[in-house]
């Protein structure tokens, strides 16, 4: 099905109904490094590699626009063993191309794209005001203002941003105002058979001169290794401000995660996550802080608070506003600290990232 889904995406944007398409490419050299205070062990990788792939289109048929695009890297190609002891106290796989899922506080459901079609969907109107969506949904509400950037955007992402946050489903979207819009969605679970149990979500946007405000509930069905019975309820709300070349982003992110086929099973999460942009025309540095606080265990009884912090700035510089090439540059550090973890008390893992590369994002059949 997901090959059949992949070539028809790809022969549909051959067609002439498809304005243009747009290639979004970044090219780096990374190094990165993680610690273990529960191991005394340190990892590390210095590698060049393809950070992003993907190829979007955009074209419309009567009154129903089409919006596609795929993405040929999935994240996490190039990868890194460490142990963060929250899953068993076993090793975790960190994808380090993206630094996507960073030094992850584990437990919440895993959310790792694996299909080529990012998202492909239709719209149109049914009245003045309400539109419909079908297909796989480029946005439905998830994560906030961090949720309208992906991982290969930001260099790192908090413990609550969804990193597989493309559901298949409808929504319906209502404009209240020119500045303002709502939306119901009716989505498939992250299950790969059992789809009895739909997922749901309400989400709202407005721009108030220069404030902007986000707000989000789901409630989402999953079925993690082999079953049915775990919940998850991200609710987020946010606020921005832009100010001359200035722009500020503030989320605030909580979720509870229960498996009702173990007892004493629970968890809730939650996020503070703030970015700062400057234009300066040429160049655009930014800075990004994340702080993340997890209660809870997957052992029934337990009851233990674990924190994450992490922390990027990073600057990218163009020749002129229209050159498609631009010139990136980052640095990401994080931590996540462990009531216990392998029976060592106050337990860390900690890690660092820095990237140096080179992207493109343009149409390139112009």
């Amino acid at each position: 099905m997901r090959k059949f889904l992949a070539t028809a995406v790809v022969v549909a944007m051959a067609t002439p109904a498809f304005a243009g398409l747009s290639l979004d490419t970044r090219y780096d050299y990374v190094s990165a490094t993680s610690n273990s205070k529960t191991t005394s062990t340190s990892t590390g990788l210095s590698a060049f590699q393809f950070s992003r792939l993907r190829l979007a289109g955009a074209g419309q048929a009567g009154e129903v626009n089409f919006k596609t695009r795929l993405n040929f890297l999935n994240f996490g190609a190039v990868t890194q063993t460490v142990s963060d002891g929250m899953n068993g106290n076993t090793a975790k796989s960190v994808p380090v191309a993206t630094a996507a899922t960073g030094l992850l506080l584990s437990g919440q459901p895993s959310y790792q794209p694996n299909d080529l079609v990012d998202f492909a969907y239709a719209e149109s109107s049914i009245f003045e005001g309400l539109n419909w969506q079908a297909g796989k949904l480029a946005d439905v509400g998830f994560s906030g203002f961090e949720g309208q950037y992906s991982g290969g955007d930001m260099y790192f992402t908090s413990q609550s941003y969804l990193a597989n946050k493309y559901f298949t489903g409808a929504q319906l979207i209502y404009t209240l105002a020119d500045n303002q819009k709502m939306g119901f969605a009716f989505l498939n679970n992250n299950a790969a058979t059992d789809q009895t149990r739909p997922s749901v979500g309400l989400w709202y946007f407005g721009t108030f001169g220069n404030f902007g405000v986000r707000a989000s509930y789901h409630s989402l069905a999953q079925g993690v290794s082999g079953t049915k019975d775990i919940n998850q309820q991200p609710l987020n709300v946010g606020v921005s401000y832009k100010m001359d070349d200035w722009k500020f982003e503030l989320d605030y992110d909580a979720q509870t995660i229960t498996n009702s086929a173990v007892s004493g099973n629970g968890q809730t999460l939650s996020s503070i996550v703030g970015t700062a942009r400057y234009d300066l025309g040429h160049w655009s540095p930014w800075v990004k802080i994340e702080s993340s606080s997890r209660q809870g265990y997957q052992t029934a009884g337990a009851d233990v608070t674990d924190t994450a912090t992490n922390f990027s700035i990073a600057g990218e510089y163009k020749k002129n506003a229209a050159d498609p090439f631009r010139y990136e540059l980052a640095y990401v550090s994080g931590s996540t600290t462990y009531a216990t973890q392998a029976g060592v008390t106050n337990a860390s893992v900690t890690g660092a990232y820095a990237y140096a590369g080179i992207r493109y994002m343009g149409d390139f059949l112009k």
